[in-house]
Order: C-alpha cells, then structure tokens, then sequence
C-alpha cells in the first residue's frame, strides 16, 4: 500500500512531533493511531504517543527519522487520505487530524456471505477488543449457521469473555446476520497467559 494514499502528516505537525519526540527521546516515544468502529455513524480517530513496545503486533508501520506511526491494522482503509496538522487553540499548541473515511460505509453487496461476517469482525468486534489488548479469529461458518471463533491476547482465559460473546459479539453479529443461529467459542481459555480479567 502506497504511504502517501494512507495518511499524510503535514511539515508545521511534523516540526512539533520532532520537538515532543527529542524531549523524550530517552523512552523512545512514537505515534499510534486507530480508529473506533470504523465505517460506522460512531466512527473516532484517536492519535495517541506511545512507547516502543505498545503497539500491536500487526499494527502497519511508517518510519520517520526521528519516530514510527504505528497504525491500527484494522484501521487502514478508514485512515486513507487523513492529514495530520499542526494548529494553536487558545494559546494551547497541539496535533489535529482529519480522516475524511472513518465514517465511509463499505459497500458488501458484491461479497460473499462469509467475507460480509469478517469484514464485520475486522471493523467493528476486532477494534472493540483490541482496546485492551485482545482480539478474536473468525475460524469457520458452519452449514447449520453456528459461526465458529477463537479468542486471543487479553481475552484468551478473560473471565469476563462469556459477557462479551453473548452481549456484544452475538448481539452485534446477529442483528446484522439473522443466518447465524449461534456463535461457538473453541479457545482453550484455562490456557490462557495473560488475561484481561
């Protein structure tokens, strides 16, 4: 993917973002940015500072001389054609950003039933869990409508994981895909390293 297609950042942001970076160039701070519920009516964009180490594993990177924007793998097409600027508000100096896609609905007419569900997944559950630090794979969809699905990172042994499959994945799921009768959960959680709860 071409760089200059996905966000632009423009050189008065740059110039600032350099300051901020040298200023604490000893924590190695760079730049992240994601969006919440993308191509939705609540889409967000949020540009945060970040320590080397904070980003996500599959996060696309774009290297700069003096720092790395890190940008949320299932933000990218919402992220295209954004602008980050430089701008001074009641004598406050900070970054702005406008991301004129966040809230561009994807047409899905032309897939298939199954590719629907995981852009979905991709938009919306993925990016609500990735919040703190988990994530979830679409593994299969049965012929008898039961979808099948894999948790990871901070929800893999969450205590909470049974909440968030029946109050947010299924509801959000089903309400867009009365085909699915059911959503079984096969991760292994008494495996799990690291949970969120």
């Amino acid at each position: 993917m071409n760089t200059k297609e996905i966000i632009k950042i423009t050189d008065e942001a740059l110039n600032y973002i350099n300051i901020i970076i040298k200023k604490y160039s000893k924590n190695k701070i760079n730049l992240r940015i994601f969006v919440k519920y993308p191509h939705t009516e609540k889409a967000e964009v949020n540009l945060i500072y970040c320590y080397l180490g904070e980003e996500l594993k599959n996060d696309y990177q774009i290297n700069y001389d003096n720092f790395i924007l890190f940008i949320d793998n299932n933000s990218l097409e919402a992220i295209k054609e954004s602008i980050i600027d430089y701008e001074v508000k009641n004598e406050k100096k900070k970054l702005s950003i406008k991301a004129p896609n966040i809230k561009k609905y994807i047409l899905l007419n032309n897939k298939s039933f199954l590719e629907q569900i995981r852009y979905i997944f991709d938009t919306e559950i993925s990016v609500m869990l990735s919040s703190h630090g988990g994530n979830v794979e679409l593994i299969e969809l049965k012929d008898n409508g039961i979808l099948v699905i894999k948790f990871g990172g901070s929800c893999h042994g969450c205590g909470m994981v049974n909440t968030t499959l029946t109050q947010s994945i299924e509801k959000i799921i089903k309400e867009k895909f009365p085909e699915i009768k059911k959503i079984e959960d096969i991760t292994e959680h008494h495996l799990g390293l690291d949970p969120f709860y």
